[in-house]
């Protein structure tokens, strides 16, 4: 694992909207696969969001 693997609960991440606007978000849980901040989801590996809507090819949980 790279990149996330030192992250912990109450941490603050920075989730970039449209790769322009910043939004804070503090981590509210971590599995080995996922990051939870708040309603958002996180693979923990890539950092790439898991949204379960959008029909890209984005990682799925």
């Amino acid at each position: 694992m790279t990149g996330f693997e030192n992250l912990n609960v109450g941490d603050v991440v920075t989730r970039m909207l449209g790769g322009t606007i910043s939004m804070k978000l503090p981590v509210s849980a971590i599995t080995d696969r996922i990051i939870t901040c708040s309603a958002w989801q996180f693979d923990r590996v890539t950092g790439a969001e898991i949204d379960e809507s959008w029909a890209g090819d984005r990682p799925r949980s």
